[in-house]
Parts: C-alpha cells; structure tokens; sequence
C-alpha cells in the first residue's frame, strides 16, 4: 500500500530508537503483546523495480508463524522515536501451505515512511512485528471446473492475487476451474512477480494472461473484460485488487451487465494521502468527539481519523488492519458524520445503518458522539485534550530508559538466538542468506528487476473481439493492444 511522506529525520529517529529493528512496541501500547507476534526476516529477494519480497519465520526456525489463507495480509508495526508506531498492511503472497514460512512483497514509495525503512534497512536475521493474517479477500467457495475464474489486478494488487493463483495451480487438473489474469501495470521492469507469473502454468492448459502497460500505451478496460467473457461473465467468480478507480469501474460494468454482488469480491490499494486527497473540503478540521458512555471529549486535529485521536487521547479500541479492510476497529457513531473515504465495505449493510464506522479510515464532518472508546488505558499522548496533562519530563527520560533498556535486552537475545542458528547448522544459516532460494517452492524469484518477459514474447495479440476463455480449458499469456489514453489502473502500489 502507498504511503504518506517520511518527515525529515524520522528514517533516522526509528534507526536510533530501534537499531536492531526489532520492532518492539512503545510501553504504552498494552496490545502490543496480544495483538501482535514476533517474525524473523530470513530472506529478501527481488520482484520487481523497487520492488523487495520478504520471507518470514517463526523466530529461530524456517517455518510458518503460523497458518492461513491465501489472499490474506498482515499488518506490520513499525516503532518511531515519538511513541507513536506506524502500521502498513501488506499481502500474504504464498499459497497458504501451513508449514512453509510467509512472503510479503514491499513496493518502495517516493517519501514512503515504511516501505522505504523496510527495503533500505531489514535484512535477513533482523526481526518485524505483526498482527496475524487477516483478510476476507480469498477465495471464498472451493473452485468448481465448470466455473471461470477472473482476475483483475493492479499495480502491486497482483500481489494478493498471485497468492490465489499459486493455491489454483495446486488444485488437481481435473478440479482445476479456467482462470483468467488481466494484469495492468506501468513498465516491463515493473511487473511484480513477472517471470513467476508466466511459470505458473508453462504449458498454458488452464491460466490465460493478458497484460497491460502504460509505457505502451496499453490500458485495461474493465467494460471489455466483461464484454469479452460474454455469458460466461455472469457465472464466473471475480477478483479485482488495486486502487479504488478500477474498483469502481468493474463494479458499475459488472451492474450493467448482471454480474451478481455475491460473485465480486475486492480489494482496495490506496495511500492515506489519496484518501485525504478525495475527502469533501469540510472534512480534516479540528472537531469535538464526546464519548457517550463516560462523557469525555477529546478534540481532533486536522486530518486524524477518529482511532487516531482516541489512542493520542489514551483509549485503546480494538484495531487490525488500519486500512479499513477487517471491521476491527468499529465503533458506533450516535450523532454527527464521518467522511470514511467511501470504502467501508467491509461493514456490512445492517452495519451502516446502526451507526458503525470503520475508526481507522474515518475522520469526523463535524462534532459526533461515539457510543463509547472503552476505558482508556494509559495517559494521554503529548498534545491531546480533555484535561490531561502531559507527562513530567523526568517521567518521560524514565520511561524511554526502561523502553530501551527492554530493546537492549532483546537485541542481546535476538543475537544469542542468531548465534546459535548460525553456529548450529550452517546448511541452514546457508539457505537462510541465499537471497535466490525460494521458500514456497515456487518459481525462483525474478533477479532481473521482474521483468515480464513472457508477456513480451508472446506471439499472440488480443484485438478485443474474442475471449480468452472460450478456448476451453486452455490458457496463455498476451500483452494487450494500444488503445491510447492514460492507464486507469496502475495506480499507488
């Protein structure tokens, strides 16, 4: 996901704070060690320009954290030098095998406060913080052969979907459903997971690609994807994941076309800027929250979400995602209105209309009450409101020396645990660094900046007047015509 711009010095102050990344999280955040679990880089890879694959293990192993499905994410929690830790969701990309370790792909973003700390300073050996996988974006029912599969990708929102496509190669020819992959993105050099794409199915029996890129002048029209399946459209099982325009525009075709609801399933890409970006010009001043149950009122600052103002205002609500994906961190609005960027939709209908936001992408038109924050947990951060007082500075030099002495602590055993790993077995520590090994067992990973160049060599071309799934149960890889205009579909990744 794209990200707002890095501060000056902050890349530093993480740095300084936290030289072993470890990612240990502030003393005041009591979920910390609920809500999140401990990972270990034991590999990076390339996938694409300024594009970075990260396996992670159970700490001390080459195994899974743990099990999931594929087209989930995790979030993971970077600490900062000012207490408050910076949170980024990123796709699972493996195909959910239980016992093989996760993958995460970051795309590096022009001033990205994370992407850009992550790829310049993890390495192999160093470990993160996360939440478990999470996610509805999967495969929802098993795949039936006599139903197609479509899916709709752009940017870095290939990545959810090459997590799905890896667990369909899995599937025994004969239950294996035809699939369908329009993939738009901005370059050859750009094309995340290009050269594993095109080993997914090397005989081309049962997955059809078609690529899109805006270099080329190539740009994916969801209209002439659904046209092209013709009745086929109405039966097949979406997927699209990119930035909230594609979205829409599939969506509103698919309307058009008679595409049940319940056959599209979505996934949105999109920046805190972007979202800022799109909000009505009322939206982003300073506003008054009163919460109904203790009768407290906190006060906004311009541009803070509602779950932002609460944990600066001390309360602790539930969170996960923070990218309005899961519905963690809901909370029920009694009065006022919230402007939540326009993708809620993982609230449920019934939700809405009881008075349930998601708290972590909406920020307040105007006063509100909430229902209640819960009881809050620690005191106020530096700056809020509603009578707290700012902590003494000799509590403030006491509780950084005990944060750092905690982080000293677990250096020391992150080392004594790296130690031993690489003393143990040196096979191991081997495979650990070799940045060309493949932990899923799939394709070896792109050493080439991911250029696509099956799509490149193909000797097909798609003149939009067939589809590619009336070839029966076969499948190919083709680059899409020159249709002029911009690419709708690249989007922030």
């Amino acid at each position: 996901m794209a990200e707002s711009a890095m501060q000056p010095g902050e890349a530093d102050d993480i740095e300084k704070e936290f030289p072993m990344a470890t990612a240990i999280s502030d003393t005041r955040r009591a979920q910390a060690t609920t809500r999140t679990i401990s990972v270990q880089v034991t590999a990076t890879t390339p996938a694409a320009r300024n594009a970075v694959n990260f396996t992670l293990a159970l700490p001390g192993t080459h195994g899974s954290p743990g099990p999931y499905r594929a087209g989930q994410f995790i979030t993971l929690t970077i600490p900062t030098a000012s207490g408050a830790p910076l949170y980024r969701s990123y796709s699972l990309c493996g195909d959910g095998s239980a016992d093989a370790p996760w993958q995460i792909t970051v795309k590096r973003t022009a001033g990205g406060r994370v992407s850009n700390y992550l790829i310049d300073r993890i390495r192999p050996g160093m470990a993160l913080q996360c939440s478990q996988p999470q996610g509805s974006f999967t495969m929802t029912q098993r795949p039936h052969p006599g139903v197609p599969f479509v899916f709709v990708a752009g940017g870095s929102g290939i990545t959810p979907v090459y997590a799905m496509l890896r667990a369909l190669a899995r599937i025994a020819p004969e239950e294996r459903p035809r699939v369908t992959l329009h993939y738009a993105y901005h370059g050859p050099e750009d094309a995340i997971f290009g050269r594993e794409l095109a080993a997914l199915d090397p005989q081309r029996t049962w997955l059809t690609q078609r690529h899109y890129m805006t270099t080329q002048g190539q740009r994916l029209s969801p209209a002439r994807i659904v046209a092209a399946m013709a009745a086929e459209a109405a039966q097949a099982q979406w997927y699209v994941c990119g930035p909230a325009a594609l979205r829409h525009d599939l969506e509103a075709t698919a309307s058009n076309q008679g595409i049940p609801t319940t056959h599209l399933h979505a996934e949105i890409f999109a920046s805190p800027s972007a979202r800022r970006a799109n909000r009505p010009a009322h939206v982003g001043k300073a506003a008054r929250i009163r919460l109904a149950d203790s009768g407290a009122v906190l006060v906004t600052r311009p541009g803070e979400t509602l779950l932002e103002t609460l944990e600066r205002g001390g309360y602790r609500p539930d969170f996960s995602c923070r990218a309005g994906a899961c519905a963690t961190c809901r909370l029920k609005v009694l009065s006022g209105r919230v402007c939540a960027s326009g993708e809620n939709n993982a609230l449920t209908p019934d939700e809405r209309a009881r008075g349930y936001v998601l708290s972590c992408v909406a920020e307040p038109e105007g006063d509100l009450t909430l229902a209640t924050a819960g009881r809050r947990v620690a005191a106020p951060w530096a700056g809020s409101t509603g009578g707290a007082r700012r902590p003494t500075t000799a509590a403030r030099l006491a509780a950084r020396r005990g944060l750092r002495a905690g982080v000293a602590a677990a250096t020391i055993g992150l080392f004594a645990g790296m130690w031993g790993l690489t003393h143990t077995s040196s096979a191991t520590a081997s495979a650990v660094n070799s940045s060309g090994s493949s932990s899923n067992g799939s394709s070896s990973s792109s050493s080439s900046s991911g250029s696509d160049d099956s799509s490149n060599s193909s000797s097909a071309t798609d003149n939009g007047s067939s589809s590619s799934s009336n070839s029966g149960n076969s499948g190919s890889i083709f680059t899409a015509p020159s249709l002029g205009g911009s690419n709708s579909s690249t989007g922030t990744s």
